[in-house]
């Protein structure tokens, strides 16, 4: 299988899609090549785009969790935390309206969206540093 990424667009449009080429068939063991029965197209494109879609989800909500995490370390003092509440909130938000973007039919609902929230937890706002 030959695979390869092609990009175009700036952050705002930015537009990856991959290439496939892939045999119809396998070799044996003993060296024959052996035909397949084909796939539907429709069955690899969703199982495709499921896979590519989850692991991007994966990568913006841990670099989401990471920048929250530092935010919370250095600003989680102990009259801190309705400030903490907030910005995680406002993350949220955020981060909704950036996977809104993503299609031109709708927005993500808030019921979709806290499903995926379940999925990929963003951290909860966290003391750190205790003054008493």
């Amino acid at each position: 299988m030959i695979l390869f990424v092609q990009t175009f667009g700036d952050l705002v449009t930015f537009n990856p899609h991959v290439h496939v080429r892939a045999a119809d068939g396998v070799f044996r063991e003993d060296g024959t090549f052996f035909v397949l029965p084909p796939v539907p197209r429709g069955l690899l494109e969703r199982r495709f785009r499921t896979e590519v879609l989850a692991q991007l989800l994966r990568d913006q909500q841990q670099r989401l969790s990471r920048m929250l995490q530092g935010h919370y370390a250095y600003y989680g003092i102990s009259s801190n935390i309705e400030r903490l509440q907030a910005l995680h909130r406002a993350a949220q938000r955020l981060w909704r309206k950036w996977l809104s973007r993503r299609s031109r039919r709708s927005n993500i609902s808030w019921e979709k969206f806290l499903r995926l929230l379940a999925r990929f937890p963003l951290p909860p706002p966290r003391i750190i540093h205790r003054y008493t």
